[in-house]
């Protein structure tokens, strides 16, 4: 039996290992479903260019899709422990897709070897930081919560460098970015053992956590893979 203690909270542990690994493998799967749903999305909208044009010549089409993604976020987190998990995972999955509306322009401001590289690069880097947050016996709280800051201070000056029209550097930006996604996905790995814990006994709970915590790890893979992007090749608009 493993043990984990948790900030300001009672020890926890997990009774049956065999099913931690079980709920493991299928967060992993969930995120990996949102990851295919994400790229297939952005794969067909790029080959399919009247589509992508009509959605992204028109401001107000570009200004629904922000809204949409920040309108599931913000519904997911709010409702994912109270609906259904298939509700749950309709709205995770829809905002996988919306993400991959987004990703269909980034063939055409990185060469597509690039992203393939990109894309490697980070599947090694999630992959690494997935062992270490699931075998220390450290606890990532206050790593994570140092991220979490890190997080919230980059976005916060990202919109005011857009609102005064501020010049940033791309690679101190994505250099940062993936230092503070470091903490942030380790602490997530370790989050997936702990929620477990607490909710091992209640099956609908830890199938809603597991879509959770695959969304989580969905945002992290996802913002490693832009700033590596970010961090080995400038942008700028190249023809297709």
């Amino acid at each position: 039996m493993e043990t984990y203690e948790g900030k300001n909270g009672p020890e926890l542990s997990i009774n049956n290992e065999n099913s931690l690994r079980k709920q493991l493998t299928k967060t992993f799967g969930w995120m990996f479903l949102g990851l295919a749903v994400t790229f297939g999305v952005a794969f067909y909208l790029f080959n399919t260019p009247e589509m992508m044009y009509s959605i992204f010549s028109s401001r107000f089409g570009v200004i629904a899709i922000v809204i949409a993604q920040f309108a599931i976020v913000i519904a997911f987190s709010s409702l994912v422990f109270k609906v259904k998990p298939a509700v749950a995972l309709a709205l995770f999955i829809g905002y996988a897709a919306i993400t991959g509306v987004t990703f269909s322009v980034l063939p055409i401001v990185y060469n597509v070897a690039t992203i393939a590289q990109a894309f490697a690069m980070a599947a090694v880097y999630f992959a690494c930081l997935m062992v270490i947050g699931l075998t220390t016996k450290k606890d990532l709280t206050k790593i994570g919560s140092i991220a979490m800051a890190g997080l919230f201070a980059m976005i916060i000056y990202s919109f005011i460098s857009m609102l005064f029209g501020w010049s940033r550097d791309s690679f101190i930006y994505s250099f940062i970015g993936l230092i503070v996604f470091v903490g942030l996905t380790a602490w997530d790995a370790q989050k997936m053992k702990t929620i477990y814990a607490r909710y091992q006994n209640d099956s609908e709970m830890v199938n809603r956590a597991s879509i959770y915590m695959a969304l989580e790890l969905y945002l992290d893979f996802i913002n490693i893979f832009l700033f590596i992007l970010g961090l080995i090749q400038p942008v700028h608009t190249k023809s297709r």
